[in-house]
Parts: structure tokens; C-alpha cells; sequence
């Protein structure tokens, strides 16, 4: 519908509206899904993260009992741009994962604050914290110009709404009191409101001193200094005990809400202030600290030890909702609501831990001068580095278990693919065969999941070797991801050089490579003078029609881009113009995939056909309020093979192209 005035004389604002129905366009299929083990970070949420760097601001960095942060870096360098991130833990209540905390008193003996690592994990024991008491205002009061209401001073500087002030007179009870406000003119500080009506619930007068003694009005604050391994980490300065001021320590250091953010926010604290229980009227106790005192965080458990198949899947698809009864979202259930992602990947339930060795700190030499005292010293406590926990081997049924899950999911959703990794036993030896990968093979038959073999050998940044041998799938997810950036979901992800890797574990030669190809296994090959590559592109479907990874996403991607674009046709009246409209809306979009290359024919009309008229809408079918389309496509299949004809002819060498033949006609 248009509305407009034709010509308009008069000068002034005009109204038009034009209500078309929304153009469909392309949803991005290059994020990545993964789960698995990491140092650090929120347990059960899909975080999102464009870099490595973001990676290991939230996640932390390489550890030898997980291979996540090695294959989201494999993802990153062949051209991932963007991943959602789910970390797992045991859910054993004895064995799970722990924070590493410490408890920080207060005067009067009520609850104390709890300083605690931003997130679960034995990494938060190497950390110590120290707080140091600071008095940004202080004057001493004009008690002859003074009331109960409010204190006269030589100067309201440093002093501030909400600031939390302390009250000393020798011989006196030490009294603590929230500002309500101050008046720079006319150099006073408020207890209580002068209006009444905006008197808050902590605001109190004060009595009860000598008229006759100073007494010293302190606005305090407390900066938190964060050591990691006794270097410097972190530092908040002029953080606030009361919740009502700007800089409260319990909102500034709060915990991070993932959800929230679409990637994380630029920076991450490394502890967090969890204030005491306190009531809307109470004025906040200070800190019970010696000030500047070092304290080490302790308690901190990682939680792998005890993981299960279950710790990786989650919950069953529907199982979790806003019920507070129903089980967290954990796993790969995690993922299931991020309908960003178009690939799973979970590389740590093959996951073959290496236990990183042990530096612990060298001893404490004293000077042995006694001439010269030592100089006081603030002693930073460093904790011995002991070696971290680390999860299980996995049998292969629990490996089978994951990723049946995994390609479950994909099949219910109709939006993503399960990049599968065969388990290290299949890809360790090559004396043993491809018998056992063929095996393994044999465990799916999913358009919704492809399997690479073998795994690759990555250059390892902990040192530990050389080398360290990964699942292919965060190296295939990447290289998925830069194919679709490049050129589109319905090109192949085959045959493009791989990056971050130097070896495969097993080679495969010629004979081999075809044996396992026409089983749906996709090799990854490095043959002499070229890179390591991925030489194939197969499902593990035996569906002809579904045979190639790259055609069945991209009916993943056109039917998730029409599910979402052809919703304003709900409750639009059955009429033949709501009916071309969005027969209209369906072709532009196909025709744009035609013209991108992504469907084959000769023209528009050959690559695809969508009927949506009188012919298959019925007035049995309308009046059931149904509305159906039927679209058929001709998507681009690649060619494996290509033929050429070699001879010779009057006495020169004659090359004719002999013809294209797709994979599996021959």
C-alpha cells in the first residue's frame, strides 16, 4: 500500500508508506560451533569470538589436557571469521569445576566480600589479589557550624554523592555514614537530603561527638591490584563499598553477563567483587583489611577429570527452557539455540592429554648482609605450579555417542553440518590400514555430516613438541568458512591449501585415496611439491542426491534464509496477489544464487522452478489457512574427475578434452 499526496503545494512534512514484502537474502554459513576444554571461561554459553586474541582473552590459552584453543586458532587461520565457543565441565558436584575465591572481612563482623576468579578453573589459584584503602577526600569538620543534618569543612574536594565517609574523634566511636550530597558554595557536606521528599534509605544524621575534639571526615575508596603467577595483571582504582555510587565495586566487577554481548566486551577483569547481603537501609561496613596486604585466591578446580559423553552433548533438544526446573544448557544443547551456526566441531572428545611439565618457583635466597636491614617489601605469595587436571581418554562408543549427537542435531535444526574426526587409533599407525577408518565410516549415513582423515600435525605454541597431532575438524571448519567468504556456500571446500599445519599423521596414497572416497571418507593429502590440502568434499550419506557436503548446505542456507524472510505472509489474506507476491520474492532470490554461480542450468528458468498458485493451493488447501510452495532447484555439483585424451596425430601431440565426468558415475 502507497500513500502520498501527489504534487504537494504547500511546504511541510509528508507521509508515504510503502509496504513491500522484505527481500530475501543470504545467511552467513561460515561461524563455527565448537565444544570443548578450556583454562578458563563461562561454562554452558555459546560465546561468540572474531579473533584468536578474543579467543584467549575469554577462553585463555593452550593447555595440554584440551585441544579447543589449538582448533579454534586451525579455525581462525584458514580464514574463520567468527565462532561461538561453548566450554564443558564435569556436572559431578563432588568433581566439577570450582572458582578460586577469597573471603574479605568487614568491621563489625558481618558477611564479608568474596573476591573471586572471573570463572571456574585451577588457573584462578595463580592468582592474588591486594586491596589498598584510599581517602581521595579529607577535612576535618567546623563543628560550631555544624548539624546533625550536615558538616561545615574547609573543603567539599574528593567528596562526592554516595561516597562512603568515615567519622574519627580520638576517644570516640569511629561512626560511617553514606553522603547524601555536598554543596561546593558553600563548603558542606549533607548526611541527609535538604529535600525530603529525595531523602534516601541510607542516609543518617550524625551525633554523638565532642564538640570540642577535631573530628576528621575520610571519603573512602579501595583500589584492588590482580597478580598473576606474582606479575602484575590487573588494577581498579577508586572502587565504592555502596551500591548506589558510579563506581560500585559489586557493578564494576561484576560478573560477566556472555549472553549479553554479541562478542565479548574489549575488557575482561580477571576477578570479579561479589558484595555481602546487606538491607536497602544499612550504610556498608568498610574493609577489615591490612592495607596492601598480598592474598592468594584458592579453591579453583578445572572439572575435567570426571567428564562424560553427557558433559559434551547436554540435555536432549527441547529439554532445556525458562523452567527452572530444567536441566542448564551444557554441550552441544548449548549451540542448539545459536541460529548463527552452520558447522559443530568437537574436537576434545579425542582428546589424547599431554601433562605439561612443572616449574615450581626457585627458593627464597636471604641476604645475608648484617650491616645493611632489608628494606620492607611487599611479599607477592607465589604458588607452586603444579600440573593441571586432566581430563580421560574417551573409548570410542563415548566418541560415537558425541557425534551421533552431533549429526542429530544437524538433521532436527536443518541449519548446520557435523565436521566428524575419526578417533586417534584409526590415524596413529599407518601399518594398521584404512580397515579401521572404514570401520568408523561405517557408524553414520547423514547428509548432515562429513568425515576427514586423518589428523594433522600442528606446530604446538606450549612447546611440549615440535608438533602436536589435532583433530582436522577446527582446520576444515576454517577452511569452510574462508571458501564461503570467498566465494560462496555452493563452491566445493576442497583443494585449497591448508594453514597452521606441517604434517598429516598418516599419508595416503593414490589407491588408497579412492578407496576411501568413494566411502565418503574426505582425505587430506600432502603429496610431494604441494601443501597439505583436503581432497575431498563427500557426506557419509549413501543418498546420491545428498552426495556432496557443499550442495547439501546450501539448501541448509536457502531454506534457513526463506524460513526467515517469508514470515510477514502469516495472517496476510489467501488471495492470488499474496500468492505471486511471494513466488516473486522466492525467485529473485534464486535467481541471484544462479547468477553467483550456486544453481546450474542455462538460464534462470532451467536452475529452478517455484510454483505457488492455484495448482497447489487448492481451495480445499486455503481453506485449511495453508499456504504451499514448491520450489525445485538444480544445485552446482562439483566434478571430481576430469578426463583428457592424450595421442598423437600427424606427428604432433594432440590433447582433446574427452569430457567431465561427476563423481561416482564412473
Amino acid at each position: 500500500m502507497t500513500l502520498s499526496l501527489q504534487h504537494p503545494a504547500a511546504p511541510g512534512a509528508y507521509l508515504q508508506r510503502n509496504d513491500q514484502a522484505p527481500a530475501t537474502v543470504a545467511l552467513r554459513t561460515d561461524i563455527a560451533g565448537f565444544v570443548g576444554i578450556a583454562e578458563r571461561g563461562p561454562i554452558g554459553i555459546a560465546v561468540a569470538v572474531e579473533s584468536v586474541r578474543q579467543f584467549h582473552a575469554v577462553f585463555g590459552g593452550y593447555i595440554g589436557g584440551g585441544f579447543l584453543a589449538y582448533s579454534v586458532r586451525a579455525f581462525f587461520e584458514n580464514g574463520g571469521r567468527r565462532a561461538r565457543i561453548v566450554r564443558v565441565v564435569s556436572e559431578e558436584p563432588a568433581l566439577g569445576a570450582a572458582v578460586a575465591a577469597y573471603s574479605i572481612p568487614v568491621h563489625g563482623g558481618g558477611d564479608p566480600w568474596i573476591i573471586a576468579a572471573s570463572s571456574p578453573g585451577a588457573w584462578g589459584n595463580g592468582l592474588s589479589v591486594a586491596l589498598v584503602e584510599r581517602t581521595i577526600g579529607q577535612a576535618f569538620v567546623d563543628q560550631s557550624r555544624s548539624l546533625p543534618s550536615f558538616a561545615a569543612v574547609a573543603s567539599t574536594s574528593g567528596f562526592a554523592a554516595n561516597s562512603l565517609v568515615r567519622l574519627t574523634q580520638a576517644a570516640a566511636p569511629v561512626q560511617v555514614r553514606v553522603l547524601a550530597g555536598i554543596d561546593a558554595a558553600q563548603k558542606l557536606l549533607y548526611w541527609l537530603d535538604p529535600d525530603p521528599a529525595r531523602r534516601g534509605p541510607r542516609q543518617y544524621p550524625v551525633t554523638g561527638f565532642d564538640p570540642r575534639v577535631p573530628l576528621l571526615a575520610e571519603s573512602l575508596t579501595y583500589d584492588l591490584v590482580v597478580y598473576s603467577h606474582g606479575n602484575l595483571a590487573m588494577l581498579n582504582q577508586s572502587l565504592s563499598l555502596v551500591p548506589e555510587a558510579q563506581n560500585y565495586a559489586g557493578v564494576l566487577l561484576g560478573p560477566i553477563d556472555y549472553s549479553k554481548f554479541d562478542t565479548p566486551p574489549g575488557a575482561l577483569p580477571l576477578v570479579t567483587m561479589a558484595p555481602p547481603s546487606i538491607a536497602a537501609t544499612d550504610v556498608p561496613a568498610p574493609l577489615s583489611i591490612v592495607s596492601g596486604a598480598v592474598l592468594p585466591l584458592t579453591g579453583g578446580r578445572d572439572g575435567v577429570a570426571a567428564l562424560t559423553q553427557d558433559d559434551f552433548i547436554g540435555p536432549p533438544l527441547g529439554g532445556a527452557s525458562a523452567n527452572a526446573d530444567a536441566a542448564p544448557l551444557r554441550g552441544l544443547a548449548a549451540l542448539a539455540s545459536a541460529c548463527d551456526v552452520a558447522m559443530l566441531a568437537v574436537p576434545d572428545i579425542l582428546i589424547r592429554p599431554v601433562e605439561p611439565p612443572v616449574f615450581n618457583p626457585p627458593p627464597v635466597t636471604v641476604d645475608p648482609c648484617p650491616v645493611c636491614p632489608p628494606a620492607p617489601t611487599r611479599a607477592i605469595p607465589v604458588s607452586p605450579i603444579i600440573p593441571e587436571e586432566l581430563p580421560t581418554i574417551f573409548p570410542d562408543s563415548a566418541i560415537l555417542a558425541v557425534q551421533a549427537a552431533m549429526i542429530a542435531q544437524c538433521e532436527a535444526l536443518g541449519d548446520r553440518v557435523a565436521l566428524l574426526d575419526p578417533p586417534w587409533d584409526t590415524v596413529s599407525d599407518s601399518r594398521v590400514g584404512v580397515a579401521p577408518v572404514k570401520a568408523w565410516r561405517d557408524n553414520f549415513d547423514s547428509a548432515f555430516g562429513g568425515l576427514y582423515f586423518p589428523w594433522l600435525a600442528a606446530p604446538d605454541p606450549l612447546q611440549l613438541a615440535p608438533t602436536r597431532a589435532l583433530p582436522p575438524s577446527g582446520h576444515v571448519a576454517g577452511l569452510f568458512a574462508g571458501t564461503d567468504v570467498a566465494i560462496g556456500v555452493h563452491k566445493a571446500p576442497a583443494n585449497t591449501d591448508l594453514s597452521w599445519v606441517q604434517d598429516v599423521t598418516v599419508p595416503v596414497d593414490q589407491p588408497t585415496h579412492g578407496v576411501l572416497n568413494t566411502l565418503g571418507v574426505n582425505v587430506i593429502r600432502t603429496d610431494t611439491g604441494r601443501p597439505i590440502r583436503i581432497m575431498g568434499a563427500r557426506t557419509v550419506s549413501s543418498d546420491p542426491t545428498f552426495r556432496f557436503i557443499n550442495v547439501r548446505r546450501l539448501l541448509c542456507m536457502i531454506r534457513a534464509a526463506l524460513q526467515r524472510s517469508t514470515r510477514w505472509v502469516v495472517f496476510e489474506p489467501n488471495t492470488p496477489h499474496t500468492r505471486s507476491t511471494l513466488a516473486a520474492g522466492i525467485s529473485r532470490f534464486l535467481s541471484e544464487l544462479w547468477t553467483q554461480g550456486a544453481l546450474v542450468g542455462p538460464s534462470a528458468a532451467a536452475a529452478f522452478q517455484v510454483i505457488c498458485d492455484d495448482t497447489n493451493n487448492t481451495p480445499a488447501t486455503q481453506a485449511m489457512g495453508q499456504l504451499i510452495t514448491h520450489i525445485a532447484l538444480a544445485p552446482s555439483i562439483p566434478f571430481e574427475f576430469v578426463l583428457l585424451r592424450l595421442g598423437l596425430s600427424d606427428d604432433s601431440l594432440d590433447i582433446q578434452e574427452r569430457g567431465v565426468v561427476a563423481a561416482g558415475s564412473g
